[in-house]
């Protein structure tokens, strides 16, 4: 049994915590708020207390709106305690971290499905991801504002199944529909399509071989399962997700926000803005040069 303190008691800190519990761990909850939330998993705690007396804690789960992830977590990190931070992790403060003491929530990796498609997936040359599905009723409205950070496991998942990625084109076709170009390194391509105001709920991906197709298709009972399986990963100290492995999803993600601002051009994916890159080579254009 391991004390493990959750930073955050919405709707993902309260499912992480449910789960540690589950797997036997003491989970204590604290959040930004300061009165206990009316319903909590796990014992709840002041964050003052928790501040001033961190000795007990052996792992931390940061899982409070993205811009609050990294201030949250340093404090830990500098103490050697391990953190999972929920996706996307936060868009910097990658360079002077020990990767394997950061552990993030992209938990569609942890799915054995996704793991055999991704093999399969070097011999295809076209990706179609989507998430189409609809938001307008979600208690919060951040995601709904933002939709890359919601639908950054389609960006992740694009990256990890043909990363490196060269170059990224996005644009929206609707006011809550977005659709992304990725151009990889080795030449193939993935498109991917973001819906948050789709009637019905249709999530997964489809690769294509000349005529062959392969898909995966989203179930809940597969994600709820790779929710715990990436925690177990991550207590075991063999995480499915580091701030190293996801830095490439990250620097892709800030190419989107850019190509969206450069109304909807090309832009190229820099790969050497940091040592923990993930693809650190200097970037060549897809016909070699």
């Amino acid at each position: 049994m391991k004390y493990i303190l959750v930073h955050g008691s919405g709707n993902a800190g309260q499912r992480h915590a449910k789960i540690l519990q589950e797997l036997g761990h003491e989970v204590l909850i604290t959040d930004l708020l300061s009165e206990k939330p009316e319903e909590s998993v796990g014992r709840w705690i002041n964050l003052n207390d928790v501040q001033q007396n961190p000795q007990h804690i052996e792992g931390v789960v940061v899982a409070t709106p993205p811009g609050t992830h990294w201030g949250i977590a340093q404090p830990y990190i500098d103490r050697g305690i391990p953190v999972f931070i929920e996706k996307p992790g936060g868009l910097n403060a990658f360079d002077h971290f020990n990767p394997q003491l950061v552990a993030v929530g992209f938990q569609l990796r942890a799915i054995p499905a996704l793991c055999a498609l991704r093999v399969r997936a070097r011999q295809c040359d076209h990706a179609y991801v989507y998430d189409h599905q609809d938001m307008s009723t979600w208690p919060q409205a951040t995601y709904q504002r933002d939709l890359l950070t919601e639908f950054s496991h389609e960006v992740d998942l694009a990256c990890w199944f043909f990363g490196p990625i060269y170059a990224v084109k996005a644009q929206y076709l609707t006011a809550t529909w977005l659709q992304v170009q990725l151009s990889a390194l080795d030449g193939r391509h993935v498109t991917i399509s973001l819906n948050s105001r789709h009637q019905g709920y249709a999530r997964g991906i489809s690769l294509t071989d000349g005529v062959e197709q392969e898909r995966w298709t989203f179930t809940r009972e597969e994600n709820e399962q790779a929710y715990t399986d990436q925690l177990v990963a991550w207590l075991n100290g063999t995480p499915f997700c580091t701030v190293r492995t996801v830095r490439h999803t990250h620097v892709v993600l800030g190419t989107i926000k850019q190509s969206l601002e450069s109304k909807n051009c090309w832009c190229v994916v820099p790969t050497r803005l940091s040592p923990l890159a993930g693809y650190e080579e200097e970037p060549r254009r897809p016909d070699g040069r």
